[in-house]
C-alpha cells in the first residue's frame, strides 16, 4: 500500500516547535527592518494565527503599492526574515531515538490510529493491502527539516529527494526548503492578489503565486506533486489547516478523489473539545471534518460510499505511541 502524507505546520508545533505565524510576528516586531516591513507588520499582525491567513492578508496588502519593484522588495525581505527565524527554530528541535522509532513505525501503520469500525471501512476500501508492504512518501507544506531529522537518511537536502530508505520514499517540499534554491510565501492563484494592477505583473505573479514560484526558482515541485499524488493508495493529511493559499494542491486532490473509488483520505486534526466529547459524538465530529474536507475539494455532493473513505483522527502525534483513550 503505497501512503503519502501531507504534512502542514500542524506536524511542527506538535513536535514543540514554534512556527505559528504569530510566534514569527514576535520576532518580527523586535527586528530593525525597512520602512516597508513596518508598514506591513502594523496591517498583518497577531490576529493572524495561520499562515494562509497570513497569505491570503499578504495578497491584499498589495493594495497598498502602485510600484511593483517596491512590493518585491518587501516580499524579499519578509522571505529573509523568515529564513532567519525558522533556522534558529529548527536548530533546537533534536528528536529522541524513540521519537524516531514510533514515528517510523507510525507513518507505515496509518489504519492503527482508527477506531475498530472505521478500521474495517478502510480494509474494505483499500482491498487488505498487507502493512508489510506499505509504503510512505511525504509532501511538506513546511520550510524546516524536521522530517529529515525523523528519518534515517544521510541524502543532501533538497525540495525534492528520493530517499529510499526503508518503506521511506519520497519527500517533496512543495513550498520550498530553508537549505534549498528558496522557500515561497503566496497566494494560489491571481485572484487572490486583490491589487488588479500588481495581479497583470509577471514579475508579482514570479514571486507571490506558489505554482509561478516554484517555477521561477527552477522547482519542478508541482509536476512531481501530481505524480505522487496518481500513484498512491491513502492520503494522510497531517497538521494542516486546508488553507486557500494551497487550493492548487486540494484541486489536485479532488480529481484524484472523484476518479479513484478506493483512494482513502485520513485526516489528522487537534480539536481539544474532542477529548471531552462523548464516544456517541464522535460520528458528530467526523461529519464536521468530512464536510471541510469536502467543501475544500468542491465535492459536497458526494454520496455516502465516498464519503466513507474519509476518515478522522483527532489528537495524536506522529511520534509518541498512539493513545488508545480517544479511538
Amino acid at each position: 500500500m503505497n501512503i503519502l502524507y501531507i504534512l502542514g505546520n500542524g506536524f511542527d508545533i506538535a513536535q514543540g516547535m514554534k512556527t505559528q505565524y504569530s510566534d514569527f510576528y514576535k520576532y518580527l516586531i523586535r527586528r530593525k527592518c525597512s520602512p516597508l516591513l513596518k508598514d506591513m507588520r502594523r496591517e498583518i499582525n497577531t490576529d493572524k494565527k495561520l499562515w494562509s491567513d497570513m497569505e491570503i492578508a499578504l495578497g491584499e496588502y498589495t493594495n497598498k503599492f502602485s510600484n511593483p519593484d517596491e512590493y518585491i522588495e518587501l516580499h524579499i525581505e519578509l522571505i529573509k526574515e523568515l529564513c532567519k527565524y525558522l533556522t534558529q527554530e529548527e536548530e533546537k528541535y533534536h528528536p529522541s531515538e524513540t521519537e524516531k522509532t514510533n514515528f517510523k513505525f507510525n507513518i507505515l501503520h496509518p489504519e492503527d490510529y482508527l477506531c475498530p469500525y472505521d478500521k474495517e471501512l478502510f480494509k474494505k476500501n483499500t482491498r487488505g493491502f498487507p502493512s508489510i508492504n506499505n509504503q510512505a512518501s511525504f509532501i511538506s507544506l513546511n520550510y524546516t527539516n524536521t522530517l529529515l531529522k525523523l528519518l534515517p537518511t544521510q541524502k543532501e537536502m533538497k525540495s525534492f529527494m528520493n530517499i529510499n530508505t526503508d518503506n521511506c520514499r519520497n519527500i517533496l517540499y512543495l513550498h520550498g526548503y530553508l537549505k534549498s534554491n528558496g522557500i515561497i510565501i503566496g497566494v494560489s492563484d491571481a485572484e487572490q492578489i486583490k491589487n488588479e494592477n500588481l495581479r497583470n505583473n509577471l514579475n508579482i505573479d514570479d514571486i507571490l503565486i506558489k505554482e509561478r514560484s516554484n517555477a521561477s526558482i527552477g522547482n519542478t515541485s508541482t509536476i512531481h506533486c501530481e505524480e505522487m499524488l496518481k500513484n498512491v493508495d491513502v492520503i494522510v493529511i497531517y497538521g494542516s489547516s486546508l488553507g486557500d493559499t494551497d487550493n492548487y494542491l486540494w484541486k489536485i486532490i479532488e480529481r484524484n478523489f472523484k476518479i479513484r473509488g478506493n483512494l482513502c483520505i485520513i485526516q489528522h486534526i487537534h480539536d481539544e473539545k474532542f477529548n471531552e466529547a462523548l464516544p456517541q459524538e464522535r460520528k458528530i465530529y467526523d461529519r464536521k471534518y468530512q464536510d471541510i474536507f469536502l467543501n475544500k475539494i468542491n465535492f459536497l455532493t458526494a454520496n455516502t460510499q465516498q464519503k466513507e473513505r474519509i476518515f478522522c483522527v483527532y489528537n495524536q502525534n506522529l511520534t509518541k505511541p498512539i493513545n488508545l483513550e480517544i479511538l
